[in-house]
């Protein structure tokens, strides 16, 4: 997982991902979590983007060697 330097985007991030997994509309999460922490709504969006982006890449690796 990625370093967030700053504790209260880091919380967002974390807060955003906690309900986007429970099945709320991601840009709501990512709304409601900035408001909450009191923190930019685009830094939320950008680290929750790399968040998605490494998963991906892992489970593409995975998956790579995996189906034989």
């Amino acid at each position: 997982m990625q370093y967030i330097e700053d504790p209260e985007v880091f919380k967002a991030v974390s807060f955003a991902s906690s309900m986007i997994k429970d099945g709320k509309p991601i840009g709501l999460s990512i709304y409601k979590a900035a408001c909450y922490y009191e923190v930019p709504t685009k830094e939320v969006a950008r680290h929750l983007g790399k968040r998605g982006a490494e998963k991906a890449k892992l489970n593409k690796f995975k998956n790579k060697w995996y189906d034989h």
